[in-house]
């Protein structure tokens, strides 16, 4: 075993600094998405009446991380964004719509305010009415 002898000081290490957190800036997604096609989608194996969106970029390349708000007429707003179903398009999100409600829609951070969109009635082969779902397409502007 080794002794430190008593009579020598002992070193101590010197105060590190600590850096301070800076803000982050975030990205900034430049032009908004504009809204270039608006289908009624009729299709009865569909898992509900949906809100579907699709986002491009400018070179048509779907884009994931896209926010998109979604407010009904009464109150309240939920956000959501592309990209959780790869399988359908990086690009891609959609909502689940409630009967009887009428819904307003933001694409990114200045998009263009969609409003009153609501569930269509479409009609099967036996002329059957059912609630369909609503296709959104949108775009970065040229």
């Amino acid at each position: 075993t080794s002794v430190v002898p008593t009579n020598q000081p002992v070193r101590t290490q010197a105060p590190t600094i600590t850096p301070r957190a800076t803000n982050t800036p975030l990205p900034t997604e430049g032009a908004p998405y504009a809204l270039v096609d608006q289908n009624e989608v009729c299709e009865v194996d569909l898992p509900g009446s949906l809100i579907q969106v699709y986002v491009y970029n400018r070179a048509d390349n779907p884009v994931a991380g896209v926010r998109i708000e979604i407010s009904i007429t009464n109150g309240g707003m939920e956000t959501f964004y592309t990209g959780l179903y790869p399988e359908i398009s990086l690009g891609y999100a959609d909502y689940l719509m409630a009967e009887g409600m009428s819904y307003n829609l933001r694409v990114g951070q200045a998009g263009q305010l969609l409003q009153n969109l609501s569930i269509p009635r479409c009609e099967d082969a036996d002329g059957n009415p059912f609630p369909g779902s609503i296709e959104l397409i949108f775009k970065k502007p040229d």
